[in-house]
Formats: C-alpha cells, structure tokens, sequence
C-alpha cells in the first residue's frame, strides 16, 4: 500500500464549524494488492484466496471492497485489518511523525 502524509489548508464549513486558513497534516494510506503481504499469510488462508485473478472466491477483490457495502463478512474485516497493520508496521517513519515520535 501507498503512505504519504501531506499539509492541507482547511476552507470554511459553518455546519461543522470549522475555520478557513488552518493548516493541518493528514496521513493518507491507500490499499493495494501485495505479493509481499500474500507471501507472509497463513497457508490456509492463501488457498481460499483468489490472488491470481480476483475475479470469484470469499476474497474477490481484496482489498478494493465496494464502498457501498455497509458490512463485510468477518472474513474480509480480518483479511483487510491484516492488510493495514502490515502497512503500518512497514512504513512506521510516516506514523511516527504523525504521532509526534
């Protein structure tokens, strides 16, 4: 997956409240596929998976999940949890930053 963190300038949102002309840090991660994450998985979990073409099985499109979904199977939470500790813990210079460390 992608990590960057960049400075925005905030605009003026009178619902929420917020003032134009802050200046703010967001990290943004984006999720993508990884030979890398898929090789460190459990055996089992790696034969369930459709890696190859993504196309059928319990994990078809892993990690790009529709967003209109409102729940995903235990499975797939678990499967994309994994995804996102596993970038975290790759790229800790980006968090520790953020996290003033």
């Amino acid at each position: 997956g992608g990590v960057a963190t960049m400075e925005h300038t905030t605009v003026e949102n009178r619902v929420y409240g917020i003032a134009a002309g802050h200046k703010v840090n967001v990290t943004w991660v984006y999720l993508s596929e990884s030979s890398t994450f898929y090789e460190g998985l459990p055996e089992e979990t790696k034969k369930v998976m459709d890696y190859d073409d993504g196309t059928s099985g319990p994990f078809a499109l892993f990690p790009h999940y529709d967003t209109d979904r409102l729940a995903l199977q235990p499975s797939e939470t678990n499967l994309l949890s994994g995804l996102t500790s596993w970038v975290v813990r790759n790229n800790p210079a980006q968090f520790e930053r953020f996290a003033g460390l």
